[in-house]
C-alpha cells in the first residue's frame, strides 16, 4: 500500500509546472477575452461571454491535465468529495466578511502613508480597471443584473476555486507543507488579478479560503464564500449609481477604526471555529 502511494506521488507534476500551466492558461484566457471588451457592444451579455471564454481556456485545460495525471480521482483532486455541515458555511462567510472589512481598512491606512504621487498613480490605474469592471457588470438594478451575477457571482468563483484551492493547492499540499502551499497559491491568486489597490485584500482573502479548503477538504465552502463576496460587489456597484470603484474602495478616516475592529472580531470568531473544527466534528 505504501509503495502505491509513493509511486502515485512520483507521477505528480512538479509545483513549478503547475504554476507555469496555470499562469499560461490564465493569460491565454485573458488574451482571448480581450476582443470581447474591444469589439463587442457594451451590455449585460459582455460580462457573461467574458466569463464563459475564461472557463473554456482556463478551467477545461486544467481538468484535462488532471485526468491525464491519473494520481487521484478528479473528485479528490478538486476537493469535491467531502460534505460539511451548514454551520461551516456560515462561519466561513462570516470570516470572509471580516477579511474584506479588515483588508479594506488596512489598505486605507497604508494609502495614508504613501507618497502623494504613488497613491495618485495607483488610483489612476485602478480607475481604468474600474471602468472595465463597470463596462462588464454595471447594468443597474433591473432584470439584466442576473447576467453579471451569473458571470461574476457564479462562474468566476466556481472555476477560480476549482483551479486554485482545488487542483493547484491540493497537488502542492502533497509536495510541501500545507501552509507553504496555501501561501504560494494565495500569492498567485492575488497577483494574477492585476488589481494593485485590492492586492492586499485579495491576498488575505485567498489565504483564508486556502486555509478553509485545507481544513474542510471541501471546495464548496470556498466557492460559496467567493460567490458571496462577488455578489455583494455586483449588487453594490449597481445599487449606487454614483459608485466609483476607485474612489469608494478606500474608506473615509472616520470609518477606518470601526471597519478594522469589526473585521478583526469577525476573523477571530471564524478562526476559532476552524482551528477547533476536528474537535467540533464536520460531517453530518
Amino acid at each position: 500500500m505504501e509503495q502505491q502511494i509513493n509511486s502515485c506521488k512520483v507521477k505528480q507534476t512538479s509545483p513549478i509546472i503547475f504554476f507555469v500551466v496555470v499562469i499560461c492558461f490564465m493569460i491565454l484566457g485573458q488574451l482571448v477575452s480581450l476582443p470581447i471588451l474591444i469589439l463587442m457592444p457594451q451590455g449585460p451579455f459582455q460580462g457573461l461571454l467574458f466569463g464563459l471564454v475564461n472557463i473554456v481556456f482556463f478551467l477545461l485545460p486544467i481538468i484535462l491535465i488532471a485526468k491525464k495525471q491519473k494520481t487521484l480521482p478528479l473528485k479528490s483532486l478538486f476537493r469535491l468529495e467531502q460534505k460539511v455541515c451548514v454551520r461551516t458555511y456560515f462561519e466561513a462567510i462570516w470570516g470572509t466578511a471580516g477579511i474584506v472589512l479588515f483588508g479594506t481598512a488596512l489598505t486605507s491606512i497604508i494609502f495614508t502613508f504613501l507618497p502623494a504621487n504613488v497613491s495618485e498613480w495607483l488610483l489612476n490605474i485602478y480607475k481604468v480597471m474600474g471602468e472595465t469592471y463597470e463596462q462588464l457588470f454595471a447594468v443597474g438594478l433591473n432584470s439584466w443584473i442576473i447576467l453579471p451575477l451569473i458571470s461574476a457571482g457564479v462562474l468566476a468563483p466556481v472555476y477560480e476555486e476549482l483551479v486554485f484551492r482545488g487542483y493547484l493547492q491540493k497537488n502542492l499540499e502533497s509536495r510541501m507543507k500545507p501552509s507553504t502551499a496555501i501561501i504560494l497559491v494565495a500569492v498567485l491568486f492575488a497577483v494574477i488579478h492585476f488589481n494593485f489597490i485590492a492586492t492586499l485584500q485579495l491576498l488575505l482573502l485567498a489565504l483564508f479560503l486556502g486555509y478553509v479548503a485545507y481544513k474542510t477538504n471541501s471546495i464548496l465552502v470556498p466557492i460559496i464564500c467567493h460567490a458571496a463576496n462577488n455578489i455583494y460587489s455586483i449588487v453594490a456597484m449597481n445599487y449606487n449609481k454614483h459608485f466609483n470603484i476607485a474612489e469608494d474602495f478606500l474608506l473615509p478616516k472616520e470609518y477606518v477604526s470601526f471597519f478594522l475592529i469589526l473585521g478583526i472580531v469577525a476573523i477571530l470568531f471564524s478562526f476559532r471555529y476552524f482551528i477547533n473544527l476536528e474537535k467540533l466534528g464536520n460531517k453530518k
